[in-house]
């Protein structure tokens, strides 16, 4: 009998423990999605490079990167005028072979938030991808 109630307390205290570690990881997530538009609000193109999770980016991709950052630039902060961002809902998902094979991928999240603004009303989402060494963000908002 006392071994059942050590096992169920056991029991309850991993779960617990893995809820609390799901959703911190959860909050860092979007924290982390609502702070890539000052990313992009500042150009920290320093900043978006070092979310790539490859080793050794080639010359291609860093203009390409910053070409990505330029397009967010204008659509968030010259096209429309962005007031405020809210998280709506976070995602899990499995990734992709290629983002298997390319960045040794585990999973990825995707973290909805509603956007409004100056003649604007709408939602967008930032998807993170899971490695082996932490989260990284896989697309922009």
């Amino acid at each position: 009998m006392i071994m059942r109630v050590l096992l169920c307390l056991l029991i309850f205290i991993c779960s617990y423990a893995s809820a609390n570690e799901s959703e911190s990881q959860d909050e860092a997530l979007k924290k982390r999605c609502l702070n890539s538009f000052e990313m992009i609000k500042k150009k920290d193109y320093s900043q978006f490079l070092s979310e790539i999770p490859v080793k050794n980016i080639s010359k291609d991709e860093i203009e390409h990167s910053k070409a990505v950052l330029d397009r967010a630039y204008k659509r968030w902060f010259v096209e429309r005028k962005l007031d405020t961002t809210t998280v709506t809902g976070i995602k899990y998902q499995s990734v992709s072979d290629f983002k298997k094979s390319k960045y040794n991928a585990l999973s990825q999240a995707r973290v909805m938030i509603k956007i409004s603004g100056y003649k604007l009303m709408g939602s967008a989402r930032c998807t993170f991808v899971e490695t082996p060494d932490g989260w990284f963000l896989s697309k922009l908002p």
